[in-house]
């Protein structure tokens, strides 16, 4: 049997042997994960060197054994290590790291070996330092699942078909001789794959820079260590089954989980293809393990064996591949001790089978359609969960020789937990808001990676999703995000909360409701079970969002049922900021048609691989309040007449921060915005290349500069110390150093809130005797060509309010960036570039 992973499992056996006793220290080492940047630390020859991010796990006080990286500018590949020397002496941290660089499908690894000094600032919140190493690119092949023979059992086809029909279904009789020539092949790669050809030996050296995140990923308390044998193991535990039991028979939520589920208990979901098939398994094995018939176990038996014992496999596509390898595995655990031993081992054959196709991204020694390495891709984060669920099924199983089924298990499941994390932070962001739109957000959460968090938490006791902005809102920020009306009312009227986009043949609000529970921290749980009752659960539909019985075990593990629920007011957070992303939702009351609700999309990330273009408009500002809609279109300055195209970057926040309760404040580097309208200009300025570096510029290869600088601030405060409920400041700056650009400025204005009124500075919309739209422009250069419009200046901004009735007195003290505006009891003012609110 053979690994397609050889040199990691030996990295990794080498370094479960190591054992490094902590070095003494001055000073703590801070409990976290350090992450610090080698600049230029990869790369060489025709490539420029790359930056290199190293993950390093400190706990209790010392350096860790092993540690992990990433390079994005080099390959997608996992880079896994270890610390072979460590020292403290005057103030320096010395290591030697010494790091197995993992390949991607189109560029080398190797090995590299780096000697760091660093410093620790006086906070512990940071180090500062320098490197120096070798990097030794290695051109191993990239590791390739192995091939498959025929399904056992299977019926050998005619062979007078066609040599497509005869490759899809399997070799007849004459060609199973070909298997010893198949493993000697195998064997030869594998000899290959350990020493390889070396491309080049560079010699780096630079500046180390470190910050200290939260530690990830989170412990779960009092887990126990799944043992050999044991199942159920992912979804829930064995030792959890009956406390399941009695919640469905002693609580009402339970009983009205389990008469949902019994309802639709066989419903087979979406039959158009063959990524669901294997789906109803989960139903039968959870029917199994919750009432003992065994009629449940013998239909899950004969699904699986005609699914994938008695067919061949077909793995032309990556996000087909996963979703049914995680109902194989799925169902695997529920039924493993109903099943006799025979059938159990082909099964967990064809596991391992699978877990080595999807986590190579290889089928039959090809790419699988549609492979993508990116962490942002709901490719990646299909295929990445979905092998982890698979390895973590047959963890610590053995085949009938008494060797381990997967010795790599852990190993496989671990580098799923940070392509999901992965997923999470750079696809979703904090706020929960995807780039590449709802509709691949809900295709891959439900396809395996929401799933994944579930199972590596039950199964490894570790949390990927307890690290503040991981995962909080992606069910809590549909909730804020949704569109104010009679929702909100605690009576028979409350509908839905959430959107009913369709996703593979479901409903996005039923995806969120089954498997999106296991992200909502605690202390927006209340909230969260409040709205859920009056919605899906047993004051609302009943159904519980279990739409296929698939979803009813992940509704009983995940559902708060020792949570009281309580109103949204008193414990969903106002806003969902997403500093990275540059998607915030702010979100002051949960009630009814009238609350506000304010949301914008800078777009500061988008990648390429990616659906980024579904995403929506650069710069869109919305705002809903008081029953009506306010803002809504893209905030800009127009620059030369020229739009903003939906998928280039917008600003990309520098500072946030709530100096108060109620209040945020964010300044921004808006240059990437401007940066892409002006192409022509930019071009000449920065010569060849200058689309690829302004859509990406997170790309350690400097700018040069354009010739102009551009700024954004925002403030939004709904303390209502400002006498009116929501206030919001706006300022955008750009200014060139030479030949200015003709520009405008307006607030996009929703359609129906009627015609602008005021004296030019001073603007209000709204009906005179009802909520209205209140407030004040300012400006440096240019003029003010009608009201809440400016043209041709360097500087304009603005602060208005959503009141009832008459507007609090707005008051202006200077003018242009000098200027202070009062309302009520609040101060907003500009220094450099940012909004100061007190």
């Amino acid at each position: 049997m053979h690994s397609p992973f050889p040199i990691a499992a030996a990295a990794a056996t080498a370094l479960a042997l190591i054992a490094l006793p902590a070095a003494p220290a001055e000073k703590t080492i801070p409990t976290g994960n350090i992450v610090l940047t080698l600049e230029g630390a990869l790369g060489g020859g025709g490539d420029s060197p790359a930056e290199l991010e190293l993950e390093v796990p400190a706990r209790d006080g010392a350096w860790p054994e092993t540690l992990w990286g990433k390079a994005f500018w080099y390959n997608r590949g996992q880079h896994e290590g270890r610390i072979v020397e460590q020292g403290h002496s005057d103030g320096v941290h010395r290591l030697t790291i010494e790091l197995e660089i993992g390949r991607d499908y189109w560029k080398a690894g190797g090995e590299a070996r780096y000697e760091l000094e660093l410093r620790m600032d006086e906070e512990g919140r940071g180090f500062t330092g320098s490197y120096r190493g070798r990097f030794t690119q290695i051109d191993t092949p990239r590791p390739v699942a192995p091939r498959r023979g025929p399904p056992p059992g299977a019926q050998p086809p005619r062979r007078d078909l066609p040599p497509a029909l005869l490759e899809r279904f399997g070799r007849p009789e004459a060609q199973r001789g070909q298997d010893a020539d198949d493993q000697q092949a195998e064997a030869q790669a594998e000899d290959d794959r350990a020493t390889g050809e070396v491309l080049g030996r560079f010699d780096v050296a630079g500046n180390v820079r470190g910050r200290v995140d939260p530690p990830w990923p989170g412990v779960v308390a009092d887990h126990r260590p799944v043992e050999p044998g044991e199942h159920p193991r992912l979804l829930f535990r064995r030792h959890d089954l009956a406390v399941m039991k009695q919640r469905a028979e002693a609580t009402p939520e339970g009983r009205a989980i389990m008469q949902r589920f019994m309802q639709v208990v066989d419903e087979p979901g979406p039959v158009d293809s063959d990524k669901f098939l294997s789906w109803p398994g989960v139903s039968y094995g959870f029917a199994w393990q919750m009432t003992g018939d065994r009629t449940y176990l013998e239909k899950a038996r004969r699904l699986m064996r005609d699914l994938f014992l008695h067919r061949g496999a077909s793995g032309g596509q990556d996000i087909h591949h996963a979703p049914r390898l995680m109902g194989l595995a799925l169902t695997y655990d529920l039924c493993h001790d109903g099943w006799d031993e025979d059938f159990r081992r082909a099964i967990a054959q064809e596991i391992r089978q699978r877990v080595l196709e999807c986590a190579t991204g290889t089928f039959q020694g090809n790419t699988m359609g549609g492979f993508n390495p990116n962490w942002w891709s709901n490719k990646n984060g299909i295929r990445a969960a979905c092998a982890g669920i698979g390895a973590l099924a047959i963890m610590h199983e053995r085949d009938a020789d008494g060797d381990l089924l997967l010795p790599e298990a852990e190993q496989i499941a671990q580098r799923s937990a940070r392509e999901v994390r992965g997923f999470l932070r750079y696809a979703l962001g904090g706020s929960g808001w995807c780039m590449e739109g709802e509709f691949y957000k809900g295709m891959t959460i439900r396809r395996g990676l929401l799933p994944f968090v579930l199972v590596y938490r039950t199964a490894m006791g570790k949390d990927i999703v307890d690290v503040p902005m991981l995962g909080d809102f992606v069910l809590a920020g549909h909730l804020l995000e949704s569109t104010p009306g009679p929702r909100w009312e605690d009576d028979a009227r409350f509908n839905r909360p959430l959107s009913r986009m369709g996703v593979d043949g479901e409903r996005m609000d039923d995806i969120l409701w089954t498997l999106a529970m296991v992200t909502v921290p605690r202390d927006m749980l209340p909230g969260v079970r409040w709205v859920h009752e009056r919605s899906v659960g047993i004051h609302g539909s009943g159904t519980f969002g279990i739409g296929l019985g698939f979803y009813a075990p992940f509704v009983m593990a995940t559902f708060p049922f020792d949570v009281e629920p309580e109103h949204p007011d008193k414990s969903l957070r106002w806003m969902a900021p997403d500093p990275w992303k540059g998607h915030y939702v702010f979100r002051p009351t949960f009630r009814d048609e009238r609350d506000i609700l304010l949301t914008t999309n800078f777009n500061s990330e988008t990648f390429f691989g990616a659906h980024y273009n579904r995403a929506g408009p650069t710069s869109h500002l919305r705002l809903h309040g008081l029953g009506r809609a306010w803002l809504d279109g893209v905030q800009i300055m127009d620059v030369d007449g020229r739009g903003v195209r939906s998928q280039w970057h917008g600003p990309r926040v520098t500072v946030w921060d709530d100096p108060e309760p109620r209040i945020h404040v964010m300044s921004m580097d808006a240059l990437p915005l401007y940066l892409s309208p002006l192409d022509e200009r930019t071009r000449r300025l920065i010569g060849p290349g200058s689309d690829r570096l302004v859509r990406i510029p997170s790309r350690p290869q400097p700018l040069l500069h354009p010739g102009f600088d551009a700024r954004r601030a925002m403030a939004v405060d709904a303390s209502g110390r400002s006498g009116a409920p929501f206030l919001v400041a706006i300022m955008d700056r750009v200014a060139f150093e030479d030949e200015p650009q003709p520009t405008s400025w307006r607030l996009p204005f929703a359609r129906g809130t009627g015609s602008v009124r005021g004296d030019g500075r001073r603007y209000s919309v709204g009906p005179r005797d009802g909520p209205g739209l209140s407030g004040i422009l300012l400006h440096e250069g240019g003029r003010i060509a009608s009201d809440a419009t400016v043209k041709d200046a360097t500087l304009v901004w603005t602060v208005f309010i959503l009141h009832e009735g008459e507007a609090p007195e707005i008051e202006v003290e200077g003018v242009g960036a000098d200027a202070t505006v009062r309302i009520g009891d609040r101060r907003i003012r500009l220094r450099d570039d940012a909004f100061i609110v007190d």
